[in-house]
């Protein structure tokens, strides 16, 4: 058996039952170009110099391959010169390389028929680009209010954001611990702003 076929039946087997390893089908966008970005679009899409003549912000870039001919044969990992390079660790070059699981991942990806969620664009400009999946992310979102969840206690609440806590516990027969007294509030303040007891003259000016 190839070496590197080893290397690929082996993460298999040793990652048998990863997050990955599940029936929905992988693609491009979702799984695979995560692991690229992270690892190889500084010298293979978004560098200042296209490295190999090699693109790999796109699944048919990929395939078409560069300088050393087409990276990716759909349904063949073992035949991939992409497989090849990650799975024998030459390729990323420098200490960080990708894990058994993501080579692992990449294999099952092309022998899946390297497929991707939707149709490619025909051009992408050269540089930083943006997918609809990153563009989702939930940090790019406008800020929004959110309807609070309906709550039994509604006496307990004393801001909005005691509904989303309540409503939590509420999932579980929970509630929060009853309401402190003035001067059970002020010692907690006392401690947690200072790391002192109040004063007795700090607790009647309080109360």
């Amino acid at each position: 058996m190839p070496k590197k076929t080893f290397l690929f039946l082996f993460a298999v087997l040793a990652f048998g039952t990863p997050a990955f390893a599940d029936s929905k089908p992988l693609t491009f966008e979702d799984k695979v170009r995560p692991i690229f970005k992270a690892h190889c679009f500084e010298c293979h899409g978004e560098g200042r110099k296209l490295k190999g003549g090699l693109d790999m912000r796109l699944r048919r870039l990929v395939e078409k391959g560069g300088e050393s001919g087409p990276a990716l044969i759909s349904g063949k990992h073992q035949d991939s010169l992409l497989f090849k390079r990650v799975a024998s660790k030459e390729m990323p070059p420098g200490k960080k390389k990708l894990t058994a699981e993501e080579i692992a991942l990449i294999g099952r990806w092309i022998d899946e028929g390297a497929k991707t969620a939707r149709p490619e664009p025909d051009k992408i400009t050269p540089g930083f680009f943006i997918t609809a999946e990153e563009q989702a992310f939930w940090a790019f979102q406008p800020i929004r209010h959110s309807p609070l969840p309906r709550i039994k206690q509604a006496d307990r609440m004393r801001a909005p954001i005691d509904a989303f806590v309540l409503a939590r516990l509420e999932d579980k027969s929970l509630s929060f611990s009853p309401e402190a007294d003035r001067r059970t509030l002020i010692r907690r303040a006392s401690f947690d702003l200072l790391g002192l007891t109040p004063t007795p003259e700090e607790i009647d000016q309080f109360l």
